[in-house]
């Protein structure tokens, strides 16, 4: 798993972490990605079938890298920040604001 940061600390609103592992469930690797974006253990954060139905979004995206989705993405809310999972196998993680936006 690999994440970037061009300000040296948390991202700010022109920077995303961004995973590209594609060995656990990208629910699991969401998770992970969220709790890497706010410097916390993931365990600490509300679990993600609270905001999207993790199963489905396992089923969608489980054939990622055969290059059948390359062009799928979806983005949804989750602990104060927007995730888009998309059909490549990335996973971007940026701040958002009680009413969508991007902070």
């Amino acid at each position: 798993m690999s994440s970037h940061s061009s300000s040296g600390g948390r991202p700010t609103d022109e920077d995303a972490v961004r995973y590209f592992s594609r060995t656990d469930p990208v629910s699991l690797r969401v998770v992970e990605a969220v709790a890497a974006f706010h410097g916390v253990d993931p365990l600490e954060l509300r679990p993600l079938a609270e905001h999207i139905d993790a199963d489905a979004l396992n089923a969608l995206f489980s054939t990622v890298g055969d290059g059948a989705l390359d062009g799928a993405m979806v983005t949804f809310r989750y602990e104060g920040a927007r995730v888009t999972v998309t059909g490549r196998g990335d996973i971007d993680v940026v701040g958002a604001d009680p009413f969508g936006r991007r902070e």
